[in-house]
């Protein structure tokens, strides 16, 4: 299966395209899974039983943020436990790196953020059977803007994890078409060892009762209206106030067939 995705929409690639794209994507109109991106403290209280009994299977959890320039990290407790409930539920999960730009050089930025990455992934089980993914975004506090990652961070994080997971494991990039296209833009996603990709496209910031009947009012305009690093996602976020699990959180839709969903995760495996 090629999880690449098809170029295309009205953003970096446009054109003809994106209109096969539309037409090949039969999934968009009717997405295999829903996922939401959990931090586990903010959301420790959430439901993954009530979840995944309404249909959101796909969970990814925030396992690191940092180091940060003093050398600190961003405390997570009770994260195993955290996993394991998502787990025992009986939800898909994946991991990911919060990217910070821990020095003046952004290799040693990159490195610093994976090893950490990685340590924290082994201390709640390793990276098999679970999806690893670069989040890769602009650092949300106007004082600390500073940390906000670079193309040079974001290479060095995916070589270095990319050797730990091997060629075959499914590794992921989330980010917005506006970070990765704006300033020094960060070109082909396939620069950073992957063309798996998963965006952020959010439409209104408003509470969202009922998320996936959201979704449909919406359906193709986040896969195709700004691609960016010359793939379609594989995920979209297309809400943060989605209420999920008892919780309003990210919620997210995947655009592949239900077998490719299937194989796609069995490659984590």
């Amino acid at each position: 299966v090629n999880f690449a995705g098809q170029p295309g929409g009205s953003g970096e690639n446009g054109g003809r395209a994106g209109a096969a794209g539309r037409r090949r994507a039969v999934s968009e109109g009717k997405p295999s899974a829903w996922g939401v991106d959990l931090h586990p403290v903010l959301q420790w209280k959430f439901d993954f039983e009530r979840a995944v009994k309404d249909g959101w299977t796909d969970f990814f959890i925030k396992v690191s943020e940092g180091p940060y320039r003093d050398g600190s990290v961003l405390p997570l407790p009770k994260l195993r436990e955290f996993v394991h409930r998502a787990e025992a539920a009986g939800g898909r999960i994946g991991f990911y790196a919060y990217l910070v730009e821990s020095f003046a050089a952004e290799g040693k930025s990159g490195r610093a953020n994976a090893e950490h990455f990685l340590q924290r992934v082994d201390s709640v089980g390793g990276p098999e059977g679970r999806l690893i993914i670069a989040d890769f975004e602009e650092y949300p506090s106007t004082k600390f803007k500073f940390l906000s990652p670079t193309n040079g961070n974001l290479e060095a994080f995916s070589e270095f994890v990319k050797d730990r997971l091997g060629r075959n494991h499914p590794y992921m990039i989330y980010s917005t078409h506006g970070y990765w296209t704006g300033g020094k833009p960060s070109g082909p996603v396939e620069r950073y060892g992957t063309k798996l990709t998963w965006v952020a496209q959010l439409a209104k910031d408003e509470f969202v009762p009922h998320p996936r009947a959201y979704y449909h009012k919406m359906e193709h305009w986040g896969w195709h209206d700004s691609v960016w690093g010359g793939v379609v996602p594989i995920y979209w976020q297309f809400t943060w106030k989605g209420h999920v699990g008892g919780h309003n959180v990210d919620c997210d839709a995947c655009r592949l067939s239900r077998k490719e969903h299937k194989e796609f995760w069995d490659r984590a495996a």
